[in-house]
C-alpha cells in the first residue's frame, strides 16, 4: 500500500510541474505571437487552464499527506473541475475568434457551472453533480462544434488550401471531456483502485495536454492573422449599413452590376494569365489589394456573384489543368505539385468532387 501511496505522490508532483511548465511556456509563446501582430487570446487561456488544473494536484497531495480525514476537500475539487473544463473550453472559443471571450460569453459558460456546483451544494449528491455537468458540457459540445462548422466554412473563402488550418484536432479535449475522463471515473469507482487509475489518469492526461498545446500553437502560428479577417466578415463596423433591419447583405450592397463584371473579368484573367491558381499558399489577401477592394466586400462578390467559395474556385482551373496534364500522360504526383494542391488527398478529394472519378478512373475513361 505504501508503495502505492509513493508512487501517487510521485505522479502528483509530475503532474504539478507539468502543467505549470506547460503553461508558462505558452503564456512566453503568447508574448511572442502578440508582437507579431498575432493575438493569440487562447494561449492565454489555455494557460489559465493548467494553472488551475494544477491546484487540484496540489490539494490532493496535501490531504493525502498533511490532512487525510479533512471534508472540505469533498466540496472543493467539483468547482475546481468545472472551472478547469470552462477554461478549456473558452480557449477553444478564443482560438476561433482571435478575442477574448465577451461577457455575454462568459456568462452563458460559468452560470450554468455555477448551477451544477451549487446543485451539489444542495443535495451533497455526486450523482446529480456528474448528470448536471454532463447535460452543460453536452450543450458547449454542440455550440463549439457549431462554431468549428462556421470556422471551417469561412476557410474555404479564405484558403486555396485550407486542409491544414482546420480545427478538427480541438475535439481532442471533446473527447476528453465525454469519453476518456468519464471512463477514468467509473472504472476507479467499480474497481476501488482509486490510486492506480489516478496514476493512469494523470500521464494520460499530461500527453493530451502537450498533445493540444502542441496543436494550438501551431494552429496560432499558422492561422491567427487571418481569423479575424474570417471572424469580422459580418462586423457591422466593417461594412455599410442595410437600409432596414432585415434586408440582407449581399454583393449588390457593395458593387454595382458593372463593378462586379469587372471583378469577374480581372479575377478570372488573374488565373487564366497569371496561372495565380498554380500558388499553394494562395489567399485572399494576395488578390483583394490587387482588386481594390477587401476581405469582407471580396466575401460576398464569391459569395453571390460567383456563386462559390474561393477554394472550390481556385480548385475549378487546378482541376482543368490536372485533366490536360492527365491526357498527356503526366505522373500525379507531378500534377499535384504543378497545379497549386499541397497533398495527394486534397487532390483526389476535390478532383473527385469537380468530376465524380478519382484520377486513375479520369485518365483510363478518356484514353478509350
Amino acid at each position: 500500500m505504501g508503495s502505492n501511496d509513493d508512487i501517487s505522490n510521485l505522479v502528483a508532483g509530475m503532474y504539478l510541474a507539468f502543467d505549470f511548465l506547460l503553461g508558462f511556456a505558452l503564456i512566453m509563446m503568447q508574448s511572442r505571437f502578440s508582437k507579431e501582430g498575432r493575438p493569440a487570446p487562447a494561449m492565454r487561456i489555455a494557460a489559465f487552464a493548467l494553472f488551475c488544473d494544477a491546484v487540484p494536484v496540489s490539494l490532493h497531495a496535501v490531504k493525502r499527506i498533511f490532512l487525510p480525514n479533512a471534508v472540505c476537500f469533498y466540496y472543493i475539487h467539483p468547482l475546481l473541475d468545472l472551472l478547469v473544463t470552462s477554461l478549456f473550453l473558452l480557449s477553444g472559443f478564443s482560438l476561433l475568434s482571435s478575442r477574448y471571450p465577451s461577457a455575454k460569453t462568459l456568462l452563458r459558460v460559468f452560470l450554468p457551472a455555477l448551477g451544477c456546483y451549487l446543485l451539489f451544494l444542495i443535495t451533497n449528491s455526486i450523482l446529480l453533480f456528474s448528470i448536471a455537468t454532463i447535460l452543460w458540457v453536452f450543450v458547449l459540445f454542440v455550440v463549439t462544434i457549431f462554431r468549428m462548422c462556421r470556422y471551417n466554412h469561412l476557410l474555404n473563402f479564405y484558403y486555396s488550401n485550407a486542409d491544414q488550418h482546420r480545427t478538427t484536432w480541438f475535439a481532442l479535449i471533446l473527447v476528453w471531456a465525454f469519453v476518456v475522463y468519464p471512463c477514468f471515473k467509473a472504472a476507479s469507482i467499480a474497481t476501488g483502485h482509486a490510486d492506480l487509475f489516478y496514476i493512469l489518469y494523470s500521464l494520460a492526461t499530461m500527453a493530451m495536454e502537450v498533445t493540444i498545446a502542441t496543436r494550438l500553437v501551431i494552429q496560432v502560428k499558422d492561422t491567427a492573422p487571418a481569423i479575424s479577417n474570417l471572424y469580422h466578415l459580418d462586423s457591422p463596423e466593417e461594412q455599410p449599413q442595410p437600409q432596414s433591419e432585415h434586408e440582407r447583405l449581399t454583393a449588390d450592397t457593395y458593387f454595382t452590376p458593372a463593378q462586379q463584371q469587372m471583378m469577374k473579368a480581372r479575377l478570372a484573367a488573374f488565373m487564366t494569365d497569371e496561372k495565380l491558381y498554380r500558388l499553394p499558399e494562395l489567399c485572399v489577401d494576395d488578390l483583394v489589394k490587387r482588386l481594390d477592394t477587401n476581405a469582407s466586400y471580396f466575401y460576398y462578390f464569391m459569395r453571390d456573384v460567383m456563386a462559390t467559395n474561393f477554394l472550390d474556385y481556385v480548385n475549378s482551373y487546378r482541376i482543368e489543368e490536372s485533366k490536360q496534364m492527365l491526357m498527356q500522360g503526366e505522373k500525379i504526383e507531378y500534377i499535384i505539385a504543378h497545379v497549386g494542391f499541397n497533398s495527394d488527398n486534397t487532390f483526389r478529394r476535390a478532383f473527385r468532387k469537380a468530376t465524380g472519378l478519382t484520377p486513375s478512373q479520369w485518365r483510363q475513361t478518356h484514353e478509350k
